[in-house]
């Protein structure tokens, strides 16, 4: 084996001695930006956050989600009320056990559904409740729980509805109305400092997909090495944090959320099938256009229940309307459910003579 020449040898030294000091500096640098949490505003200023009726939502267990209602919650103002049972769900509290020959409807959605500014008994799953139950026959009852959070997207309707779906497997109809688009949400705060100054950190490394929502890789870097860096430093965050913060990024549905909404859609269907339960879509009307909330996979028509109607007060298609109008859609729904027969209603009484 021949020497290795000098000059060589000391190019050699000097690409060693700068490869040691460039690893030096960088963990220097990622141990100062660690230090002093540079990555968490650059981050955070990109995330979008729910931040209606806080006091009764709570950071969910499951990162999926981000957020979901607490249970035994309530506000009480001027305005309206707000109380979520035990079970998280908004309104009257129902049985754990379903009662015999009861038809139990869970409904899903974002806050048209959740009832913003309206009171618990003026929802829509509580009128389309009281409307099932005094068309009843035989004295059957009708259950319709409120498991709508403000903000959801419809990645978290569908993951929502399977959590619900394997804690109450006697459950109907899982019912769900999205009006929202865009990435999923996090909870915010009242105090928007403290928000841009929270470690999101555990939430986006325990759900990598959050990170590819938020934060897609630069064209040309692989998504696994860029999710090693997203995790791992803080200064390739910082970085890209600032990067889309510049380009002022787009709150819109981004292709990651698109394929989150078809995994779940997908899982759905298959433990709703083997749970004998159906899965119903209800779409909001919108002013002058198909209704509201597009879905990125096919729904079967029957399964697919168009709100879209004809009114002359603006006010009909307002997402957050008045509660005489989320009354008038939640009738429109109960009579929707019973013409595709997922339930049986007894005939209207005749008008009196």
């Amino acid at each position: 084996m021949q020497p290795i020449p000098p000059n060589t040898k000391k190019w050699l030294l000097r690409l060693l001695a700068l490869f040691t000091s460039t690893c030096l500096a960088l963990m220097l640098a990622e141990a100062f930006f660690r230090c002093r949490h540079l990555d968490r505003r650059p981050i955070n200023q990109n995330l979008g956050l729910q931040v209606s009726d806080l006091q009764v939502y709570q950071v969910s267990d499951d990162p999926f989600l981000l957020y979901e209602t607490r249970p035994g919650a309530s506000i009480s103002s001027r305005a309206y009320q707000v109380s979520i049972d035990a079970f998280g769900a908004r309104g009257l509290a129902h049985p754990e056990r379903k009662g015999p020959g009861a038809t139990r409807i869970f409904f899903f959605g974002a806050s048209t559904v959740f009832g913003a500014q309206v009171n618990d008994d003026e929802t829509m799953p509580a009128v389309l409740e009281r409307y099932l139950n005094q068309r009843a026959p035989d004295k059957r009852a009708f259950e319709v729980w409120n498991f709508a959070c403000s903000g959801y997207m419809l990645p978290q309707l569908l993951r929502r509805a399977r959590r619900q779906l394997a804690r109450f497997p006697d459950v109907d109809i899982l019912l769900l109305m999205n009006t929202n688009s865009g990435k999923r949400l996090f909870l915010g705060d009242d105090n928007l400092e403290l928000a841009l100054a929270r470690d999101n950190m555990p939430l986006l490394k325990a759900d990598p997909s959050l990170i590819l929502e938020y934060f897609p890789p630069p064209p040309g870097i692989p998504e696994t090495l860029y999710l090693l860096g997203m995790k791992h430093s803080a200064i390739v965050r910082t970085w890209q944090g600032n990067r889309l913060a510049r380009r002022q990024q787009d709150m819109g549905a981004s292709p990651y959320s698109m394929e989150l909404s078809v995994r779940e859609h997908d899982a759905l269907l298959r433990e709703a099938e083997k749970a004998g339960t159906e899965v119903v879509f209800a779409f909001y009307p919108r002013r002058g256009q198909a209704a509201a909330g597009y879905l990125p996979f096919q729904v079967p028509p029957r399964n697919a229940i168009d709100l879209q109607a004809h009114n002359e007060d603006p006010l009909f298609y307002e997402i957050h309307p008045p509660a005489r109008y989320l009354a008038l859609h939640a009738t429109n729904l109960a009579r929707a459910l019973a013409e595709r027969g997922f339930v049986q209603l007894a005939p209207a009484a005749p008008p009196a003579q």
